[in-house]
């Protein structure tokens, strides 16, 4: 992911434009219970979602390390650290880490031995929904860039990455018809993405009624499945196949007109830039009759949208 200005050193200039926030001290920041006292240096994402949001952010330059789960691309030639249920804190330790981030609770023991070779910990979780997508790119911005520059550029981009699932969600307006989606997690329906699940959340702004949203949990009654008779049926990668020759759900409209689509599972778990890409997936999907307009790459709209605030303040 090329740039011609990082979006880490226009937040830069822009403090060096704005005195009274450049007086600001950006660290100790306290997040979560974990005090940062200094910005990290080098860091160890043990989330291939946190490992999105960090390239996202403009911060990959401070990565050493991922998760062993870490499929990232421009990520894949950095070492692996194992995974948030068993980090391999040796690694994490030689590497010089400042801060590892997870998306779980490490095991207390890991937790213990990285403190006492001053590596800090800072667990948080997913978002499910808008308020708490803003608040994990605020948390991650403000651990990486301090509690002044960091958090509004966590914000921002947070805004601009909910501007860009609202315009891929207008496209659905341009459908003739509204549609029922459904999301299976196995070939029985004993899992399907809920209301309260971050999927749900983005059919919701992918303006798709979700057969399940009024459930919570993954739980929802697989008789139901036939009565909602969903239009199009997504589920879990290596399931499709089977799926749409399913003689249980052979009723189903989704199956009979064989509208089963397969998501990568590590799509579902990212929400960074990964998240752009499973929206018009989604949408493209459902409504492939709709014309989805150009909506360029979020990373040159972070880009431009910081440029225009330097510009703002030099004015």
């Amino acid at each position: 992911m090329k740039r011609i200005i990082s979006v880490f050193v226009i937040i830069s200039l822009m403090i060096c434009l704005m005195p009274s926030c450049g007086k600001k001290k950006e660290y100790p920041v306290t997040i979560n219970g974990v005090e940062i006292t200094s910005a990290p240096t080098k860091i160890v994402s043990l989330s291939p979602s946190f490992t999105d949001i960090i390239f996202l952010l403009g911060y990959e330059s401070l990565l050493v390390g991922i998760s062993d789960r870490c499929d990232y691309e421009e990520a894949k030639t950095l070492t692996r650290c194992g995974t948030s249920s068993s980090p391999e804190v040796d690694i994490i330790i030689a590497l010089g880490t400042n801060l590892v981030l997870a998306d779980r609770e490490l095991p207390p023991d890991a937790v213990k031995r990285l403190n006492a070779s001053d590596v800090l910990v800072l667990s948080l979780n997913n978002a499910t929904n808008h308020s708490e997508l803003k608040e994990l790119y605020t948390n991650i911005g403000s651990a990486l860039g301090g509690k002044v520059t960091g958090s509004a550029h966590g914000r921002n981009v947070a805004t601009i990455l909910l501007d860009t699932l609202d315009d891929i969600g207008r496209t659905a307006f341009g459908a003739t018809e509204y549609k029922t989606v459904l999301y299976m997690d196995d070939l029985d329906g004993k899992k399907i993405a809920t209301g309260d699940t971050f999927l749900g959340y983005v059919f919701n702004c992918c303006n798709i009624n979700n057969a399940a949203d009024s459930c919570t949990d993954w739980q929802f009654d697989k008789e139901f499945i036939a009565i909602a008779d969903p239009d199009v049926i997504f589920c879990k990668k290596g399931i499709g196949y089977d799926l749409r020759r399913s003689t249980q759900f052979a009723n189903i409209k989704a199956i009979k007109s064989r509208d089963v689509y397969e998501i990568d599972e590590m799509w579902l778990e990212k929400q960074g830039s990964t998240l752009i890409s499973l929206a018009k997936f989604i949408v493209e999907s459902t409504y492939p009759e709709v014309d989805t307009p150009y909506i360029p790459p979020i990373e040159d709209t972070i880009e431009k949208d910081e440029q225009e605030l330097i510009e703002e303040q030099q004015n």
